[in-house]
């Protein structure tokens, strides 16, 4: 018994590196608070997703990453404004990416070349999580709220 079962591991093995079928991994991260979070970023930034694009290569192919369009952005650490108006997140898979959904306002924590770590808190304005930090850049908000109204 214990023989076949080693067997088909080692034919599922072989299987896997000829067809590069990938063993599955999870995500790990050691917790943090929001404050830790904002201390090892870069870049933290509110701002509002206009697209979430897979990179793709010159053949077509997924390069693994997606990229985030941005418009709106309201620094709170790192500049004013960050040097970039994308960001790179990895797609799936181990890396962990980030998941953002077009048309919505975000809070981003950032690496200094735009990229989001596996472990970003990065996620919807709306969280609880994201209240104070909110609060900390209400005139900001309110400043695109009267631009964006017709005359």
């Amino acid at each position: 018994m214990h023989r076949s079962l080693g067997w088909v591991s080692m034919l599922l093995l072989v299987l896997g590196t000829l067809f590069g079928v990938s063993p599955a991994h999870a995500c790990s991260c050691v917790p943090l608070t929001l404050a830790e979070h904002i201390e090892d970023s870069a870049y933290v930034f509110r701002a509002y997703v206009t697209g979430a694009e897979i990179e793709t290569n010159w053949l077509g192919k997924s390069t693994g990453r997606v990229v985030v369009s941005l418009k709106e952005i309201i620094p709170r650490k790192g500049g004013q404004p960050p040097p970039f108006d994308e960001l790179y997140t990895p797609q799936d898979g181990p890396a962990c990416g980030v998941k953002v959904a077009v048309a919505e306002f975000y809070w981003f924590f950032v690496g200094p070349d735009g990229r989001l770590s596996k472990c970003s808190p990065s996620g919807v304005t709306r969280l609880e999580k994201f209240k104070e930090l909110e609060m900390g850049v209400i005139d900001e908000i309110w400043k695109y709220r009267r631009a964006d109204r017709p005359q």
